[in-house]
């Protein structure tokens, strides 16, 4: 993408427009970053409204902001590639196996075509306590 803009930029006299999927209030520093080269605009998240008012649907069948609430603070690694990626099984199994031989508790947060048939993603449990969740 970024050689692309750097082609964009060399043929035209002003800078090329990009349209990104954040606001400029959430990422102002890195739309900063680069604003001498490109014109970002943030239109805002394009996931679709699911509780009003509210981006973000409330779901916690599997008890995870409970499970977080009882963790030591600023202990819990969490894993999220977004809404948008798309993982082959290979680096999903790695992720899995780094974040159970970390040690650390961890919240992965992985979309259910992340999943692949047959993988198993062990929730790690030490002495009945769970260490490690993953959610969807």
């Amino acid at each position: 993408m970024f050689e692309m803009l750097d082609t964009e930029i060399s043929i035209q006299s002003s800078k090329p427009l990009v349209i990104s999927n954040t606001a400029d209030e959430m990422e102002a520093s890195a739309i900063l970053s680069v604003a001498d080269k490109v014109n970002i605009v943030g239109i805002g998240s394009l996931l679709e409204d699911t509780v009003e008012g509210s981006l973000f649907k409330s779901d916690d069948k599997n008890g995870y902001m409970d499970w977080l609430d009882r963790q030591e603070e600023r202990s819990v690694v969490y894993v999220s590639f977004g809404s948008i990626s798309v993982l082959k099984k290979e680096p999903v199994e790695e992720i899995s196996k780094g974040l159970r031989l970390s040690g650390r508790p961890y919240l992965w947060v992985l979309r259910k075509d992340n999943r692949w048939e047959g993988q198993e993603l062990v929730e790690e449990e030490d002495e009945g306590v769970k260490k490690g969740m993953v959610v969807e």
